[in-house]
């Protein structure tokens, strides 16, 4: 039993407890010490970068093709459109001024179109004489032969043939079977007529009238219409020349 006085009793518990309690408060001083000590080492050893060199290598990331996200052409093509910004455009204007455009091309491609065909029909009317030069026949001649007869006709065929000139030897090769056809009263030769008249005039029953009709209208493409008039051309209308002329013949 403890036969001590109640107060030394206490002060002897309270003794205790400070030495306890400065005990606890020296082990947490040197824990706190040993912690702060291992993050001076931490920090001394692993440095942080500042902002300028972390933004500095991220863009030198991100501009490296080999990290670019890898974009289709419509996820391209949908962002445009989403960030473009349609102007802001008033339906009643517009649409006078497209009027208007459409008005105006029309005029300017029909005035084009006009001056064109104006210019194609000099070319045609001018190039067929340049390109006939002088062996196109012309008034005087047609007259000269006109008076010829049939036999005189051939002769000047073959000589113009001889020669080359193939488009008088033409024009004679008409008249010749237009001598030859008044001849046998198929048609009447008159130097007002036209090829036309002969056409209208001759017999559309006659086996050989298709035959007429492509003769005269090689004679016309060589004559008036400037076609070429070249060997081939005068054999094919030489060989039409003696078809008809045998036929009408035989009557």
């Amino acid at each position: 039993m403890d036969l001590r006085p109640r107060s030394r009793r206490c002060k002897a518990r309270l003794s205790g407890l400070r030495a306890g309690f400065v005990a606890v408060l020296i082990c947490l001083l040197a824990v706190v010490l040993q912690c702060a000590a291992e993050t001076a080492t931490s920090a001394q050893g692993y440095q942080r970068p500042d902002a300028a060199t972390i933004k500095s290598q991220t863009r030198e990331v991100l501009s490296d093709s080999r990290y670019a996200p890898r974009v289709s052409f419509w996820q391209w093509f949908a962002t445009k459109m989403s960030s473009w910004d349609a102007p802001d455009i008033d339906p009643g204007k517009s649409l006078a001024r497209i009027v208007l455009w459409i008005v105006t091309i029309w005029c300017v491609l029909a005035l084009a179109a006009i001056l064109a065909h104006f210019i194609w029909t000099i070319i045609v009317l001018i190039g067929p004489s340049r390109s006939a030069g002088r062996d196109t026949p012309h008034d005087d001649m047609f007259s000269e032969l006109s008076r010829c007869s049939y036999e005189e006709l051939r002769r000047r065929i073959d000589a113009l043939a001889r020669e080359g000139r193939f488009r008088p030897a033409v024009g004679a090769m008409m008249l010749a079977l237009l001598r030859w056809l008044d001849r046998y009263r198929v048609v009447v030769f008159h130097e007002s007529k036209t090829n036309a008249d002969y056409l209208g005039e001759y017999p559309a029953r006659r086996p050989e009238t298709a035959k007429f009709r492509n003769f005269v209208a090689a004679f016309d493409g060589a004559i008036y219409g400037g076609h070429t008039c070249d060997r081939r051309l005068f054999d094919r209308m030489s060989g039409l020349f003696e078809e008809i002329s045998k036929d009408v013949g035989q009557e």
